[in-house]
């Protein structure tokens, strides 16, 4: 069985203008070579708001990670404007899914119970990245989306 795990979004945590460049970095475990998208709103950007505020939301599509085993961990990590502005390491697989299902669990479903294994199979659940930020005094409000499936 393996978890594939996307980031899915984060809002309402920053400002990204329009000289400014945004990195989004997310990986699995000890990986040295993370993907990684940068954002650049600079080309093709209408002022939102004052003051000249281009974006307070990135959502990403095809920024995957798969686990294999409830261990693994995810990574994510954003950076604008020289600083990092959030980066948290503390998520792993089984932590990821275990408001919906437990991984172990459903893993051995696989073979002791098929149809409670295919009773989700492909539905898309949300993660709420809860990091506090000690500067802003607020949640992230980061995101991650994942589903379940079996090798093939």
């Amino acid at each position: 069985m393996w978890v594939q795990v996307d980031f899915h979004r984060v809002k309402d945590y920053f400002q990204i203008f329009p000289e400014d460049k945004a990195k989004v970095s997310f990986w699995k475990g000890q990986d040295e070579n993370p993907r990684s998208v940068v954002v650049s709103p600079y080309e093709n950007v209408e002022n939102v708001c004052e003051p000249d505020r281009a974006a307070d939301e990135i959502i990403c599509e095809n920024l995957s990670v798969f686990c294999t085993s409830p261990e693994d961990t995810v990574h994510l990590r954003i950076a604008a404007a020289g600083e990092i502005l959030l980066y948290d390491t503390d998520n792993t697989c089984a932590e990821i899914v275990s408001a919906h299902f437990d991984y172990s669990s459903r893993e051995a479903d696989l073979e002791a119970d098929p149809e409670a294994y295919e009773a989700e199979l492909g539905e898309t659940f949300l993660y709420h990245v809860s990091v506090l930020d000690h500067e802003e005094g607020a949640d992230s409000n980061a995101w991650f989306s994942f589903s379940y499936g079996t090798f093939e």
